[in-house]
């Protein structure tokens, strides 16, 4: 369908367009003092419809652009999109025809998203009536192609069939061996070319962006084809073909151009991933581990991180750390640890994973294949007395639970990054539930080296880490969009380090679950890979004590549990401990 304004053709006297002036002034003064986002773009629309139909187009556009402000406030994308037609139809009957294709196309982008694709063809059509206006033919054929390709109308076939007679034309169509390549992949993309009318096509150039010649054809009788093979590497980001535009004759002897919209296909990075123990796992032996990645693609790949979770049987340090700064092409870095075992036996590593940022900022994610570390007693012939004691039930049903709980974890909680100032904000307003403990042996910097590790699946908000304290804040959403909130605080007391947990969410239930499983997490790494002993639990009252203490010396999120106290603004203090 071909849509007119209204009225557009009706001829009007000079006392009735001077009327409908007023009252679409009138309108429009409304429009603007109206506080009601539904009233008021009725009042603008009106307002624009009236001013069309004096053909006042430059006041129906001011219209339509308060429309668009007012939507996009509202975050409204059908109001923005019908804004944006009446603009290009008004645009058209100004003779602004760049700007009138600029925003149909905006708009047939907003419909198409929105999926209402009988305002998509209505767009469609616009556009190919102002390349019509513009005397280019070839754009306004396309263009009417798009809208029949939607829905076929015999109105538009009349005027498709009309613009084919006027001129002669190659058909151009595009086609590509693969949607995706990885990085030095070869991609195949063929451009045929098509002579779909009824005079003979000649001198036909396929040019690239430079404007150098790719491909020539002396003439292309009706219904004649021609097809043009372009193999190109995956290299990048995107892959995508050399060609940019075909130019020829008509049979007026002018030379006509057309742009080519030319199909990309992504470019996905090739990242190798190996494993590597330097020697054999001996129980109670040091050895190191390397998780390798090799870079093979052609553009550097960025903040790299390792995403997994070693077994309680195996005491673990992280040397390099948990994340590389950037790798380059053909480069190779690796992630690498010193292991103790802990037991004799398989230990199998799972659900582990590497994590880059590309070229275009996205986040990519390569799944490590589980791997098995085995450990073995060294000497056989040693007598039994020397040879590791086995794990009890009592001892084997802890392990496992502990296994379940970290499963359990990772399973319902997910990272959500915030901003310190918003973690304040929403745990003044949310449920909260505490717990802890305190631990002999151990001291304040290994406790939160080891609760940094066991919680790097979560969002890390900010730390603070001091001689004889440390505080630190995460943040979680669970599948179904619950936020949770963690402040950790430690505190050195003499020989024993206290360690308070307080989880806050706006959905009470569950809450505690989740803090007690976290909690005895932490508690039995610590108690394994530090030696460290639990003397006592905390009472809760105390717990809240230590984590008011420790944060108010750090000045790390003060307003949370004192906000008559809190400064205006929040000062966040650099981590000295940075994540392992």
């Amino acid at each position: 369908m071909i849509l007119k304004f209204r009225n557009s053709d009706k001829k009007l006297d000079e006392k009735e367009k001077a009327s409908i002036i007023s009252r679409a002034q009138k309108i429009l003064k409304d429009a603007e003092k109206e506080k009601n986002y539904g009233k008021a773009i009725d009042k603008y629309r009106e307002s624009a419809e009236l001013f069309r139909d004096v053909k006042n187009y430059e006041k129906s556009i001011v219209c339509g652009k308060e429309i668009i402000k007012r939507a996009e406030k509202e975050n409204n994308d059908f109001d923005i999109a019908w804004a944006h037609r009446g603009i290009a139809l008004d645009m058209h009957e100004l003779g602004e025809y760049d700007e009138a294709i600029k925003n149909s196309k905006t708009a047939a982008e907003i419909f198409g998203k929105a999926n209402t694709f009988y305002a998509v063809k209505w767009c469609y059509n616009d556009i190919a009536m102002i390349f019509e206006s513009k005397n280019d033919i070839v754009s306004a054929l396309e263009y009417y192609g798009k809208s029949n390709s939607i829905e076929k109308e015999e109105e538009i076939e009349k005027k498709i069939n009309a613009l084919i007679n006027s001129i002669s034309h190659p058909t151009i169509r595009q086609s590509v061996d693969k949607t995706s390549a990885v990085d030095g992949e070869p991609v195949q993309f063929t451009l045929k070319l098509k002579n779909e009318t009824k005079e003979k096509i000649e001198n036909i150039y396929v040019m690239d962006e430079k404007g150098s010649t790719l491909n020539t054809i002396e003439s292309l009788k009706p219904s004649e084809e021609k097809d043009f093979l372009y193999e190109v590497k995956a290299i990048g980001t995107y892959a995508e073909p050399p060609y940019s535009s075909v130019v020829w004759k008509n049979r007026e002897g002018n030379i006509l151009q057309r742009k080519i919209e030319k199909m990309t296909v992504e470019v996905n990075q090739k990242i190798g991933v190996g494993i590597h123990v330097k020697n054999k796992l001996t129980y109670g032996k040091e050895t190191y581990l390397a998780i390798t990645a090799k870079n093979q693609s052609s553009t550097p790949i960025q903040n790299v991180k390792l995403h997994l979770s070693f077994p309680i049987e195996l005491k673990v340090k992280a040397v390099t750390g948990y994340k590389i700064e950037n790798i380059g092409p053909g480069e190779e870095k690796s992630f690498i640890f010193k292991i103790v075992p802990l037991n004799v036996g398989k230990n199998v590593i799972e659900y582990a994973f590497i994590e880059f940022t590309n070229e275009k900022f996205e986040q990519i994610r390569i799944p490590i294949k589980d791997f098995v570390l085995e450990e073995v007693f060294e000497n056989e012939s040693l007598p039994v007395k020397s040879q590791p004691k086995p794990l009890t039930e009592k001892e084997l049903a802890k392990v496992e639970k502990i296994h379940e709980d970290k499963k359990y974890i990772y399973t319902v909680l997910s990272p959500k990054k915030m901003e310190p100032s918003e973690y304040v904000s929403l745990a003044k307003k949310m449920h909260s539930e505490t717990c802890g403990y305190t631990l002999k042996g151990v001291d304040t910097k290994t406790v939160y080296m080891h609760v940094m590790e066991e919680l790097k699946g979560v969002h890390v908000v900010s730390t603070h880490w001091g001689e004889t304290n440390a505080v630190m804040m995460f943040s979680a959403q669970s599948f179904e969009g619950e936020t949770y909130l963690l402040t950790v605080a430690l505190d050195m007391r003499g020989d024993a380090c206290n360690v308070a947990f307080r989880m806050y969410s706006s959905k009470e239930d569950g809450i505690k679950e989740i803090l007690i499983r976290i909690a005895e997490i932490v508690n039995y790494t610590i108690i394994i890979l530090s030696m460290a002993k639990e003397i006592e639990k905390i009472e809760v009252n105390e717990v809240i004590n230590i984590i008011d203490s420790v944060v108010q010396r750090s000045k790390l999120g003060t307003a949370i549990h004192n906000p008559e106290k809190a400064d205006k603004k929040i000062e966040i203090k650099d981590s000295v401990v940075q994540r392992t």
